[in-house]
């Protein structure tokens, strides 16, 4: 920018020429130079936004990967509930969903691995079910990731969805949800990483800002307040689930401690060796779903 700013004036030319080149140099220098900077500043500022863009889809990751698989898994059921395969219609369970009794040839509570998958199964004729669990996750995903990192988000939401399911278990064997039902849909995992935030603003982090952790309290008690609110709404939502995996997520946000930059420390190697044993039976989990959709869709 300097150089643009910078007039030449030829010496032996008469004054008022050399006066009106001047001044005219100057200001067209000036009008250089302004147009110049300004275009550099919009440059670095769209750098800057992009950087700051890459940097929040960097840090939300996990939560990305999660939304991902919900649409891959939507669009299967899309595509294969309904057809006639083995003389039987495909449906919910084939994905994975989480029944409270044994139907035959179709699945069992027995089947641990439904414990988990069944968090990624939602309503294929209501896109409304799967649109609102992925804005929730949309919006705590990510906090929970830059306050936990990304492995305690990962088995954080599975063993909220595991714990869901155990408890919606438990409330069937009770005699409070007929028998011959089915559980499926993310909001369980959404409860538990509520869960994990409300302990989170209710604690005292050193070296960063407490109107901070209150704000995260107040965000994560409205949305527990709104879940509940819509259970009482619609009779079809799994309130019991949703105790389980909220439940589940305040054990989680008790046990194990914010990330060393949110005013926690680094997990110890035994919580290292908990937390991933949680990702590698969720990785089995899921692998086992596959293998099940595999043989219902090439049965003969």
């Amino acid at each position: 920018m300097p150089a643009n700013l910078r007039p030449t004036i030829a010496a032996g030319v008469k004054a008022g020429v050399v006066g009106a080149g001047a001044v005219g140099a100057a200001t067209a220098g000036a009008s250089s130079g302004r147009a110049s900077g300004s275009a550099l500043a919009s440059a670095a500022g769209a750098r800057g936004r992009a950087g700051a863009l890459r940097a929040r889809a960097g840090s939300a990751s996990a939560t990305l990967a999660l939304i991902a698989a919900l649409l891959v898994v939507w669009s299967g059921e899309r595509v294969f509930i309904g057809q006639i395969h083995g003389g039987r219609v495909l449906g919910y369970l084939a994905f994975g969903a989480l029944p409270n009794g044994t139907v035959a040839g179709r699945g069992s509570p027995d089947q641990w691995w439904r414990y988990v998958t069944s968090a990624l199964v939602h309503d294929r004729t209501a896109p409304l079910h799967l649109a609102v669990n992925i804005a929730a996750l949309a919006l705590v995903g990510p906090r929970v990731e830059r306050l936990y990192g990304k492995l305690v988000f990962v088995a954080g939401f599975a063993l909220a969805a595991a714990a869901g399911g155990v408890t919606w278990m438990a409330w069937s064997a009770l005699g409070f949800v007929p028998l011959d039902d089915y559980t499926a849909g993310a909001s369980v995992g959404v409860c538990g990483l509520l869960g994990v935030l409300l302990v989170y603003g209710y604690r005292t982090h050193p070296g960063t800002e407490r109107a901070a952790a209150q704000a995260i309290k107040t965000q994560a008690a409205l949305g527990i307040g709104v879940i509940t609110l819509l259970g009482l709404i619609i009779p079809t939502l799994n309130n019991a689930a949703h105790l389980g995996g909220l439940l589940c997520g305040l054990a989680v946000g008790t046990w194990l401690p914010p990330l060393a930059t949110a005013g926690g420390r680094p997990l110890r190697g035994r919580e290292h060796l908990v937390l991933w044993g949680v990702v590698l039976a969720s990785a089995v989990a899921l692998g086992m779903a596959g293998q099940n959709l595999a043989h219902r869709i090439l049965a003969q």
